[in-house]
């Protein structure tokens, strides 16, 4: 269109591991890669990873081209995670996920095994730069400039509204947990609270909870009351500002008028496949699925990226409306 303009992303073939125990950051990332035509597996945390890793080299089957490791997770983080991959003979290069990689970081990723870092929030022409390391475009596909800068306008939005529903407690869940003793527990959700602060742009919340997650892995409790007293307000601003969007989807859902039958049914029928495919498009349905009576609780997965559950649901919902 006049006025529009275009660019180029590259394509690639090949498939890729993403391990992160953050259900969002996986969200973000896989769909940056399966937009340029790669297939991605992905992990819960190293071990899971490992697993798979593993599985695929006692069964021969086709190796990964390229392993994505966040450092910090659950179970198994990603530096022993990489050791353990060493030892079952895996080949594929590992690239470090890390909110902050250090010059000191960087030479222990390399002591343990991994060819390279990229810090998150990952930043596109980053992203592609350590792409164009490992594989060889296939082609370059035209992007429209302003479609792209809509897509990421929603994407945020829904990244957005997604805090807002999952950190009501957040708080209230780091400091039971370090009165529990459960210390790895209380880290693990300091660390994905700065991780999603990152992704947000909002530098005092993040920096907030890097305070809190330092102190945890250093086991520094005579600093803890004072920066848990520091965090709360800065997560209190930011679900305070960001709570009218909740509002306003509500009543925007509540002003829809309902759907007919045969709209319904195909809104429903489009959407299976794209769950199915953990594709990011279905997301592009939730504005739909607001207008058809029940599919609350199937728009609440979807925007907490629990796509299995949503298919489960989904298949209830088709039931329902004689699909």
């Amino acid at each position: 269109m006049a006025g529009q303009s275009v660019n180029e992303r590259p394509s690639f073939k090949g498939e890729i591991l993403l391990c992160d125990d953050n259900e969002i950051n996986r969200f973000v990332i896989k769909s940056h890669l399966t937009r340029l035509g790669l297939d991605v597996t992905t992990a819960n945390d190293g071990k899971e990873g490992v697993d798979i890793v593993s599985g695929r080299i006692k069964n021969c089957e086709k190796p990964f081209d390229l392993i994505f490791m966040d450092i910090y997770m659950p179970v198994m983080g990603g530096l022993e995670a990489a050791e353990a991959l060493a030892r079952f003979g895996n080949q594929a290069p590992i690239i470090a996920l890390t909110a902050d990689a250090a010059l000191n970081d960087r030479e222990i990723y390399g002591v343990h095994g991994m060819a390279g870092f990229l810090n998150k929030p990952v930043v596109t022409e980053e992203l592609w730069s350590c792409l164009y390391q490992y594989f060889t475009p296939v082609g370059f596909v035209a992007v429209n400039e302003t479609e792209r800068a809509d897509d990421e306008a929603k994407q945020r939005q829904r990244l957005l509204t997604s805090f807002v529903k999952k950190n009501q407690t957040t708080h209230r869940d780091i400091s039971a947990a370090i009165e529990a003793g459960d210390i790895k527990l209380a880290h693990r959700l300091a660390h994905n609270l700065r991780g999603l602060a990152g992704l947000m742009g909002k530098t005092a919340l993040q920096e907030a909870a890097r305070a809190v997650e330092d102190s945890l892995a250093k086991a520094d409790m005579e600093r803890i009351k004072e920066q848990m007293q520091a965090l709360g307000p800065e997560l209190k601003a930011i679900l305070d500002e960001l709570l009218p969007l909740l509002h306003e989807q509500e009543a925007q859902a509540a002003g829809n008028t309902a759907l007919d039958k045969a709209k319904a049914v195909g809104v429903l029928e489009k959407l299976e496949p794209l769950l199915c495919g953990d594709s990011a498009a279905c997301l592009d349905f939730v504005d739909e699925l607001r207008e058809i009576p029940g599919t609350g609780e199937l728009i609440g997965q979807i925007e907490d990226y629990e796509f299995e559950m949503a298919l489960e649901i989904l298949a209830g919902l088709k039931k329902s409306w004689g699909a």
